[in-house]
């Protein structure tokens, strides 16, 4: 393959997984709809667009929260993202899904806007623009300048953090981690079992695979692989 048509390859591939991400998303929260931002919700979205915030930025909700617009509004987004997940009007669908997701983030702000809600939506517009622009190379060079900011101020957090617990250190804080994960994996429970000196390898794994990364990538192809399946891992 030419370099053009790896790069296009590489542009598709990424397309493609953020739509999935964002079709995920969009299920969870079509599935928790009534739970949590309808109007008998434990978060009506009709309450938070109705505040007068004025930092708040316009999104489809502006026009109305109503549950029937949650619905339209979120069932679109994931028809968005699966025509885009098999390459069907990916310029359109991508745009329709990342308009429903925003929507969700700013509506749903305390449930849906987390620092993977935030990084989806910023991915959300790298892919966007690596649609509007293929052979522009800046498109992929933000995505990997936020991913590297995410990781670094991650592992910054922790830093700063082990004067008041020194979990990362110790590997305390690798007893817990795998549990109170977003999404805990099947083996989560075994990690307690492990022993203290493999739970301090680790957590000073993860603290090097986040602080010295973003560096790493700027080194030979094989290391820059290397990082990018351990973050993978993360």
């Amino acid at each position: 393959m030419t370099p053009t048509e790896t790069n296009t390859a590489r542009a598709t591939l990424f397309v493609r997984a953020i739509a999935l991400l964002f079709l995920v998303a969009l299920l969870s929260v079509i599935f928790q709809l009534d739970l949590l931002l309808a109007s008998n919700g434990l978060l009506p979205a009709a309450d938070r667009m109705a505040m007068d915030d004025p930092t708040r930025p316009p999104t489809l909700f502006s026009l109305s929260a109503s549950d029937l617009m949650l619905w339209l509004v979120t069932v679109l987004g994931a028809l968005g993202a699966l025509v885009t997940l098999f390459g069907k009007l990916p310029r359109a669908g991508l745009a329709l899904a990342w308009l429903a997701f925003h929507g969700v983030s700013v509506a749903g702000a305390g449930l849906f806007d987390l620092v993977a809600d935030t990084l989806l939506i910023q991915l959300g517009l790298v892919a966007m623009a690596m649609l509007w622009a293929p052979r522009s190379p800046w498109p992929r060079r933000l995505g990997a300048l936020l991913i590297c900011k995410v990781m670094f101020e991650s592992a910054l957090h922790k830093v700063l953090g082990v004067a008041h617990d020194g979990g990362w250190l110790n590997g305390a804080a690798m007893g817990s981690f795998f549990e109170v994960a977003a999404i805990p994996g099947p083996l989560a429970p075994s990690a307690n079992t492990l022993a203290q000196p493999v739970l301090l390898l680790v957590g000073w794994g993860v603290l090097f695979i986040e602080l010295l990364g973003p560096f790493l990538l700027l080194g030979p192809p094989r290391v820059r692989r290397l990082i990018i399946v351990s973050w993978l891992g993360l």
